[in-house]
């Protein structure tokens, strides 16, 4: 039984990674939407500073960017649309 209950764990496990890594992808490539996707780096509770490196690349600035930051870029992507059908990095 033991042995049953780790074979479907990794079943699960594998399924949720294809879901997270794989699907987004394709749904993207299949759609006519226009998206953004923002990967931040590690975010801090910290004071927005107003100055972030936000690259389709993968262009790094720092290593951390505020909360405060990471919504100042979402609602310039939403109102400008400089990214559109792109992932960007998003650092401090």
């Amino acid at each position: 039984m033991e042995l049953d209950s780790r074979i479907s764990q990794h079943q699960s496990d594998r399924t949720d990674t294809l879901f997270r890594t794989k699907a987004p992808k394709v749904i993207r490539q299949a759609s006519n939407a226009n998206y953004v996707v923002i990967q931040p780096v590690a975010l801090t509770d910290k004071p927005a500073s107003g100055k972030w490196t936000a690259t389709p690349d993968g262009t790094l600035g720092g290593s951390e960017v505020s909360r405060h930051d990471l919504a100042a870029v979402i609602l310039s992507e939403l109102t400008v649309k400089t990214n559109t059908r792109q992932t960007i990095s998003l650092s401090g």
